[in-house]
């Protein structure tokens, strides 16, 4: 949604909650989860919508995105960190090492 909404100009109006459903139906298809139908999805929002708009808004999500869907948000990062045994400055694994700020590395040294 995120891409979406970057995209589409400043000065059109669209409905997040649609788009959301829409944005919702391509990630969990491009993930290869099991996946909602439209139909499923319209009954989660009360019936607002039909499958055909929802079907629809899929296309036109994907053109305005260039069906590009190989972007990785910060989320993903931070995992890919804490997988590797990188750790943030808030956290406190090492309580007892009491670092000052002078005592980290910023930039990597040579």
């Amino acid at each position: 949604m995120d891409i979406y909404s970057s995209k589409v100009p400043k000065n059109e109006e669209y409905d997040t909650v649609l788009i959301s459903l829409v944005c919702l139906l391509i990630s969990t298809k491009y993930l290869q989860i099991k996946y909602p139908g439209a139909d499923a999805l319209n009954y989660q929002v009360n019936n607002r919508y039909n499958s055909d708009l929802i079907i629809a808004t899929e296309g036109k999500v994907l053109e305005i995105i260039d069906w590009q869907l190989m972007v990785f948000p910060l989320f993903d990062y931070v995992k890919l960190f804490i997988s590797q045994g990188c750790l943030f400055e808030n956290e406190k694994i090492l309580p007892n090492l009491n670092l000052q700020p002078s005592d980290r590395i910023d930039k990597p040294t040579v």
